[in-house]
């Protein structure tokens, strides 16, 4: 079993607490997340693609958001475009777990 859960049912009390707060639409979202079968991940390879995928994921999700929430003038567009250039170089890079 992964190391950072030792506590599964702490872990799903405190993401049920969290989800209380969203509206309908955010609540099916993370009803997915949780509902979600992860498959065993025998190989460092495997484990290293897993963890790439969710950090460019979470980067990409927060780009988005963020980007939704900025005004239209120059700086807010520039940001956007900064953060889509590092999103890019993020997918590009190999993290390593060792």
């Amino acid at each position: 079993m992964n190391q950072a859960i030792t506590d599964y049912g702490a872990f799903l009390r405190e993401a049920k607490q969290a989800v209380t707060d969203l509206n309908e639409m955010q609540q099916r979202e993370a009803a997915l997340v949780f509902n979600t079968k992860i498959a065993q991940l025998s190989s460092r390879t495997e484990q290293e693609k897993a963890f790439h995928d969710i950090v460019v994921a979470v980067k990409r999700n927060s780009l988005e958001y963020f980007g939704s929430l900025m005004g239209a003038d120059m700086s807010a567009l520039n940001q956007v475009i900064e953060g889509k250039k590092a999103l890019e170089e993020l997918s590009k890079t190999h993290i390593s777990l060792d």
